[in-house]
This record gives structure tokens, sequence and C-alpha cells, in this order.
């Protein structure tokens, strides 16, 4: 089974690399071929347009920034759909909207292609040890067939159901995880305020250690760094918009993250 990846950013890099661990042949399609030399030397093949790659691809996995990337990479006259073969299968593992995810099955399906939605879980530690969480919506037997790709980057598969599904279920998780980094993030400013010296702080149930706050300016950049890509999808599928005070000021923070990020770090 010939597998193609494009999306090789610091998770599809990592996501590539289990692949070609497993044994997959891989092509790979970036915009930027030398920043993924590290594959080409384990014996990935370089394709030069995502049509390129997809008309040498049984599997084209996809690990795109944003509905936008994906919808370019996926449907534009030199993307994916424009070159895979009937009966291949794309695998989308990024992060979007339920509604993209469904218009690019019912794409594909007019070309008698199968499409997946498979969202993952986790972030580069587990993408490098084959650990993420993959939550899958398609065809079950689709799915089924595609079983051992998923084993090789994930510990956990979820077949949550119809095209969109996966990409539904990210979103509740990615939901419930914002709202317990704003819990934790406003728990460390009181903190703060208060000027409470204690060699640790527990929150939540868990003992947060101060120099792993530091290091990891746990308090403010991280929350914004998953924000910004949440709140993107997440307002509208909540039914919300930037122009609601609340919505409106958590994009405006997290649009100004490094400045906001390195005096709530000092903290």
């Amino acid at each position: 089974m010939q597998l193609g990846f494009i999306g090789l950013g610091n998770m599809g890099s990592l996501v590539a690399h289990r692949l070609l661990a497993a044994g997959y042949p891989l092509g790979v399609h970036s915009r930027h071929p030398d920043s993924i030399q590290a594959l080409v030397d384990l014996g990935a093949q370089i394709y030069t347009s995502p049509l390129e790659l997809a008309r040498k691809s049984d599997v084209v996995l996809t690990m795109l920034p944003d509905d936008a990337a994906l919808e370019h990479v996926l449907l534009d006259a030199d993307g994916v759909l424009s070159g895979v073969h009937a009966g291949a299968t794309i695998i989308d593992l990024s992060s979007v909207h339920p509604s993209t995810s469904r218009s690019i099955a019912t794409a594909a399906g007019q070309r008698h292609v199968s499409a997946l939605d498979a969202p993952v879980s986790g972030s580069t530690p587990q993408a490098e040890a084959g650990t993420l969480l993959v939550f899958v919506g398609g065809e079950r037997d689709v799915y089924d067939s595609c079983r051992p790709i998923f084993e090789a980057i994930s510990n956990s598969r979820f077949f949550m159901g119809p095209s969109g599904a996966g990409a539904t279920m990210k979103l509740v998780v990615n939901d419930l995880l914002g709202v317990g980094m704003q819990a934790v993030a406003e728990a460390l400013v009181v903190n703060a305020k208060l000027a409470v010296t204690i060699g640790t702080l527990p929150v939540c149930g868990v003992v947060l250690l101060p120099q792993q706050l530091q290091r990891h300016r746990f308090a403010f950049e991280f929350l914004v760094q998953i924000g910004e890509v949440r709140l993107r999808v997440l307002l509208p599928w909540r039914g919300l918009s930037e122009q609601q005070p609340l919505q409106g000021r958590l994009i405006q923070i997290s649009r100004q993250r490094p400045a906001q990020a390195r005096s709530l770090s000092t903290m």
C-alpha cells in the first residue's frame, strides 16, 4: 500500500516518521522541500504537487493548519482529488469544522474515493512516540481497512460514526481542554496576585511545580496557543461569533500572544 502525506509541520513530520518506521512506502509533498530532508533520508519520495503525489498513492494523509489550507490541497485544480484514482482513500488528520469534513467526503465520493476525517488529540511528544488519540468519521469498512495505518501513529482509536463525526468529537475534546486551561490559568493568576509563596500549587488535583510553569509559560502562552486554532473552529460550531464580547476578547488576546505571553510568563 503506497501512502502519500501532505502537511509536514511539527506534528505532520513526526507522524510521517512513524509511518516510515512501520514500513510503509511514503510519498511526501511540502512547499518547503528542504525542511523534509530527514524524511527523504529515511526513504520518502518527494513529489512536486498534491496532484502528482495523489496519482502515485493508494492512501493520502493530510495534516494541515486550517480549513482553507485543506480545501486548497484537496480541491484545487492541482489538488489531490484531481489526481487520485478511484478506490483510493483520503485520511484527514487536521482539526477542521465538521461541515468541511463532510463537504470533502462528498467531493471525494463523486470521484469514487473514500474519505475519513481523523483528527488527533495529543502534541509533538505523543506524535513522536506514536501514542496519539484518533477520532474517526466516515464509513466503517473504510476505517477497518485503514486500521493498521492508525495503529502505527496512535495507541487509541475511536470510530465515531459517519463523515464529520470525528471532527465533531475533536471539537468537543478541544472545548473541554480550553475550559480546563482557562480555569488553570485563572487559578495561577489569582495565586500570583495573592502573593502565595508556597513550594507547589495544587490545581485541579495536579501538582504544578513553579519551575515547570516558568519553563512552559503554562499560565497563558499554552492557553492561547491552543486557543488560536480552537476558537476559529469552535465559535461558529457553537453558534457564536467574534462580535460577541467574550469571544471577541479571546480572539484579540490570541492575536496578541507574543507580548502578552512574555509579560505573564514572568509572574
